[in-house]
């Protein structure tokens, strides 16, 4: 991979821009390709399982749901201030997603009666559960294919990098753009060798993978040659400087 392309800066790449870049600058800390290559999900959120509101139970930890946005209001002053969506799934089941710190942010993106895939963790009060902020992304059927895989990568954001349009399905997006733009162009570090006897993923399968997995098999096969390769040049780094102190004395 050549180090002056992922030195290049953010605003260079395709829908980005002057104005654009300056946001992922200063609300995400991506200045350059390098940075977005790796700007790795946090989580992700595995679609090939979807429970309905009345299959929720106190023992679940984060679970998805699918349905429509029927209503929504802001409720509250001051730090008591939030938006609260109720949530209708295909059963007529209605449960409550709440939001206490992106009241901007939710009342401009959450859409009634738009489809959407919700993943959060249920919360039982009073005898009713709902969502603290969870996870939102619509359901589109013509999303690109590497966006639309079963495992889908979630991406730190802030309140108001989403206002300007950069919440986790455009950070996606930049992401996809950004690998086609590299294909081809990520050079292996190791030898074949070490890739057969440390059973390690070639590279650039590593940053496809790490971005846009088909299973929790490839997540972890994708972590673990990213991770050998950051110790493995820290361990070198190590070594070097040892070197040096030792020619000194």
């Amino acid at each position: 991979m050549s180090l002056d392309l992922l030195k290049t800066p953010i605003e260079y790449l395709k829908s980005v821009g002057p104005i654009r870049a300056d946001i992922l600058k200063k609300e995400l800390g991506i200045y350059t390709y390098q940075d977005l290559l790796y700007y790795f999900p946090y989580r992700y959120l595995d679609r090939t399982k979807e429970y309905t509101i009345r299959e929720i139970s106190s023992d679940q930890t984060f679970i998805q749901l699918k349905g429509i946005i029927i209503q929504k209001q802001v409720l509250g002053e001051g730090r008591g201030k939030r938006i609260v969506a109720s949530f209708r799934d295909k059963n007529g089941d209605i449960v409550d997603l709440v939001w206490f710190n992106a009241v901007k942010w939710a009342s401009s993106y959450l859409e009634l009666n738009t489809e959407y895939i919700v993943f959060g963790h249920p919360t039982l009060f009073n005898g009713k559960f709902s969502f603290n902020h969870p996870d939102i992304e619509p359901v589109e059927i013509n999303q690109p294919q590497v966006v639309s895989k079963s495992f889908m990568p979630l991406y730190n954001t802030t309140e108001k990098a989403r206002s300007k349009g950069f919440d986790n399905k455009s950070i996606g997006k930049l992401v996809m753009i950004l690998l086609s733009q590299l294909k081809g162009t990520i050079s292996e570090l190791f030898p074949t060798e070490i890739l057969i006897s440390k059973k390690l993923m070639n590279r650039e399968d590593a940053f496809l993978n790490i971005h846009f997995p088909d299973s929790p098999e490839m997540i972890a096969k994708a972590q673990y040659r990213l991770k050998y390769e950051e110790l493995f040049f820290n361990q070198l780094r190590l070594l070097f400087l040892k070197l040096i102190r030792i020619k000194k004395e």
